[in-house]
């Protein structure tokens, strides 16, 4: 069965939610309308992003990339001095030297 990884965006708070499911028209108005879920005081949420995967097991796994991914740009926002993104001419040979 087709699963699918969602991104949530909650423009009041700022805030992203991700999440799985093999049904994500029946379970978007859970986050919106109904529910009392972890989601429910944040709402109203934006659909932002959606990968589509052949059953459960790849979209975990999907889902587990996606959030190394946004954990890495996260803090590439925080700290841009710490992996050499500056806005100083001096320093453009940094760019390329991100460490992870």
């Amino acid at each position: 069965m087709e699963h699918v990884v969602y991104i949530l965006y909650s423009p009041g708070t700022k805030r992203n939610y991700k999440s799985c499911t093999s049904h994500l028209v029946k379970r978007f108005p859970s986050h919106n309308i109904f529910g009392k879920d972890s989601t429910a005081k944040y709402r109203p949420w934006i659909l932002v992003h959606v990968e589509f995967f052949e059953n459960k097991s790849e979209a975990l796994k999907g889902k587990r990339i996606l959030n190394q991914v946004l954990v890495l740009l996260r803090r590439m926002s925080l700290y841009p001095q710490k992996i050499g993104v500056s806005n100083s001419s001096k320093s453009r040979s940094n760019l390329c030297s991100i460490r992870v």
